[in-house]
């Protein structure tokens, strides 16, 4: 056997192995992928839900009430209560904006995002997350 055939079959063996070693990193990269999304979808759960259980230790939580009640106004609360009520809109805000990048990037599954979506609608459309987003996205950070 000449150095020619010999250098033949040893490109034909090294482009068979790219060949499996491609095939394989396409089924560990669709395992790893089936692997998050469940996780990601957990992981946001688990977020909310220590979102939610410090929401129920805040010092202020008369004015997160108010915040969530329908007949109230942005308009009566003090400074530090709108600083309190903004830091609460824009935890939600970030937390819905990584949902939705989750989402976009398919990890995230479209019924979670279908009921993130529709919490985050009905949570600014209240009076005072509603005032308060009209005053915010005046901000130059929003495009």
């Amino acid at each position: 056997m000449s150095l020619q055939e010999l250098a033949s079959i040893g490109e034909f063996v090294g482009g068979l192995a790219v060949l499996i070693t491609l095939i394989y990193l396409a089924i560990e990269l669709r395992s790893n992928t089936k692997t998050l999304k469940p996780e990601v979808n957990n992981n946001t759960y688990l977020d909310w839900s220590e979102f939610n259980t410090m929401m129920s230790q805040h010092p202020d939580k008369e004015v997160l009430v108010r915040a969530f009640n329908p007949k109230e106004s942005f308009g009566n609360f003090d400074p530090v209560e709108h600083f309190t009520v903004a830091c609460l809109a824009l935890t939600m805000l970030q937390k819905f904006s990584a949902a939705f990048f989750q989402y976009k990037a398919g990890i995230l599954g479209a019924e979670n995002w279908a009921s993130y979506m529709t919490y985050c609608k009905s949570v600014f459309s209240l009076p005072v997350f509603a005032a308060w987003w009209k005053e915010e996205r005046q901000q130059p950070i929003y495009s």
